[in-house]
């Protein structure tokens, strides 16, 4: 599949590890990132689809690039997002790919 669908949003793994320091399992997992790392990014949101919990911590907001969660996204952009009908189009047809 990612091989046929190269604009997948699909996360590629790389690999999956786990590491034993001073008697603790260590897991890591090595994955590509989705965007290029040229594109500026102005929020960075982990949206999970979950409300339960899902507000970044006061120590998470202080940072000078925090990663805000679903609620957040939810009281930020409650209009949602905007994309050009070519982008929108583009997105549905990668989304429903990916999904098939």
């Amino acid at each position: 599949n990612l091989n046929q669908n190269p604009r997948t949003l699909l996360p590629k793994f790389y690999g999956l590890y786990c590491v034993q320091s001073g008697g603790i399992n260590i897991r890591i997992i090595v994955m590509n990132n989705v965007l290029p790392r040229s594109l500026k990014m102005h929020f960075n949101y982990d949206l999970k689809g979950s409300t339960y919990k899902r507000r970044a911590s006061r120590k998470e907001r202080e940072k000078s690039n925090p990663t805000f969660k679903d609620l957040d996204f939810l009281q930020d952009m409650h209009e949602g997002l905007y994309f050009d009908s070519e982008t929108y189009s583009a997105l549905m047809k990668t989304l429903q790919r990916d999904c098939r």
